[in-house]
């Protein structure tokens, strides 16, 4: 990682005419835009650089969002943030896999990968975070390209198919309720293609986030499994939208409440896959078996934050 960051320099300075920004600086631009909204309310991601969240207890210090962040301001600090840090990493991230680029969402993925290396508490990793955490995001874009890739999305391992295969479930599960959604022309793609493409970054508090990441990457057929989590996500929402017409479905399914237990949902989601598994469902043609991958750098994340 730092040998190719020193290959593809990150642009220094940024014009405000975007006529007058080259390529790589309307790219910067591009990141910067969703870097500065994420995490927002977590504090650590505007500290100093050198600042490791360990030090700190490894607490999730929240507070509410200050003024916004200006695109002036930021490239002219002479104090390197850990937004700087995400944004050059996605920079280069991009210039790397020229095959996928930068895509919106990846911002959501990398904070928590950055912010998990950096609550660790080993002091021994602390000046390879910034490089493990690229090699982290890179293994797990690798994964899900075929979902965010467009040229993908009706192929049989795109992501179109991963949401057909969700509504399978639901339909297993509970067809009055499938046919439900179906007579209120509820597509399940409008609450449920963030969910997927972000891992449940921006619906789930950080530390269930951890928890719901500890799962499903320490499975190794955990997109396999993480279909089921999303049909019991939509599942909860039953008792709230039943005589309900298109627009309050929407609303009341696609906020995740944060009454909603992890562990529960896990476990009830472990329980449909493996049921699905002993009459033979998820077999063949029905779904796309990932291959294991090793993820032992973030598979203890649940244990760090509670």
């Amino acid at each position: 990682y730092k040998e190719e960051n020193k290959i593809v320099p990150l642009p220094s300075k940024i014009v405000q005419k975007e006529r007058d920004l080259t390529p790589d600086e309307k790219l910067v631009r591009e990141i910067f835009m969703d870097i500065k909204r994420t995490k927002r309310e977590i504090t650590f991601f505007d500290e100093a650089a050198d600042t490791v969240a360990y030090k700190n207890g490894g607490v999730i210090k929240t507070a509410k969002p200050s003024a916004p962040i200006e695109e002036e301001s930021f490239f002219a600090s002479k104090i390197e943030t850990h937004r700087h840090t995400l944004v050059k990493m996605l920079y280069t991230f991009s210039k790397v896999n020229h095959f996928m680029g930068y895509i919106q969402g990846m911002n959501e993925l990398l904070a928590v990968i950055y912010y998990c290396f950096s609550i660790d508490g080993v002091p021994e990793i602390e000046n390879y975070i910034e490089s493990d955490s690229f090699f982290c995001l890179h293994q797990l874009m690798s994964e899900l390209k075929d979902i965010y890739l467009r040229s993908m999305d009706t192929a049989s391992i795109g992501i179109h198919k991963f949401m057909e295969d969700i509504g399978g479930i639901i339909k297993r599960v509970d067809g009055e309720y499938w046919n439900y959604l179906l007579e209120q022309k509820c597509n399940i793609q409008i609450f449920s293609l963030r969910w997927i493409l972000l891992l449940l970054v921006q619906d789930l508090e950080l530390k269930d986030v951890f928890k719901m990441w500890d799962a499903l990457l320490a499975d190794p057929e955990r997109f396999l499994f993480f279909r089921y989590v999303i049909a019991q996500y939509i599942l909860e929402a039953k008792k709230d939208v039943l005589e309900q017409d298109f627009s309050l479905i929407v609303t009341q399914v696609q906020v995740i409440p944060r009454s909603l237990n992890v562990q529960d949902i896990l476990k009830k989601a472990g329980n449909m896959l493996a049921k699905d598994k002993k009459n033979d469902w998820y077999a063949g043609d029905h779904y796309q078996i990932y291959s294991p991958r090793c993820y032992t750098q973030i598979s203890t994340l649940s244990k760090k934050s509670i």
